[in-house]
């Protein structure tokens, strides 16, 4: 089909939580022709002049995990921080966290604390810094 084509995600290359967003991983159910056929959607369009589904919870509807649904012109809301960019390494932000976490217990570091900051650090430590081998884990397709 002209003018269409695929696009690879690379969820690695998200943001925390962007990936893990429902919804992220199926952008093209909110396409009319790859929900119910360009057949349908053209038929549909030459009776009525409107496009299938659009402006149908069947269509535009969607939940995010912690945000509820929202339905045809609803849009969630995020806070500031939601688009924050993590800076370093992965025990870059672990460290900073740990820190920021300790600062707020007025310097009271406990087991709990150090058990957490052990977790992420050995995450970051046993990930690949081969960027081109991480461009190959788990591509998403859209």
């Amino acid at each position: 089909m002209a003018g269409t084509g695929k696009e690879q995600v690379v969820l690695q290359a998200l943001p925390p939580g962007h990936g893990s967003l429902p919804g992220l991983r199926r952008l093209h159910d909110v396409c009319p022709v790859q929900k119910y056929g360009m057949q349908n959607v053209m038929e549909h369009y030459a009776e009525t002049g409107q496009v299938l589904g659009k402006g149908t919870h069947d269509l535009e509807g969607f939940s995010l995990e912690g945000k509820g649904y929202f339905g045809p012109g609803e849009l969630p809301a995020f806070d500031r921080g939601f688009f924050d960019m993590p800076h370093g390494d992965t025990e870059e932000w672990a460290f900073d966290t740990f820190r920021e976490k300790a600062k707020a217990a007025g310097g009271v570091i406990t087991e709990e604390l150090m058990e957490e900051f052990k977790a992420q650090m050995e995450l970051g430590l046993s990930q690949s810094r081969d960027n081109l081998e991480m461009m190959e884990l788990e591509a998403d397709y859209i």
